[in-house]
């Protein structure tokens, strides 16, 4: 399951309403999930703005070290 799915289901979104909150349509919401289309860097911004979470969660990268990285820096 995509990282954009989780949030979506999480937030109870349909794919058409996620894609209405962002600008996409449910066709272009579906295609992301199923990884048949890839997301641009504007694109992964908007969504990880609107979900709150850093692009690398979206993306699959592991954010444990980004958190610790960020609070070493505090």
């Amino acid at each position: 399951m995509s990282k954009i799915k989780e949030l979506r289901d999480q937030c109870g979104l349909t794919q058409e309403e996620f894609g209405d909150k962002i600008g996409m349509s449910q066709q272009t919401v579906s295609r992301i999930e199923k990884n048949i289309d890839s997301l641009d860097i504007k694109t992964l911004k908007i969504i990880s703005q609107y979900f709150h979470v850093p692009i690398n969660y979206i993306i699959g990268e592991d954010t444990k070290n980004i958190i610790c990285m960020f609070m070493k820096v505090q």
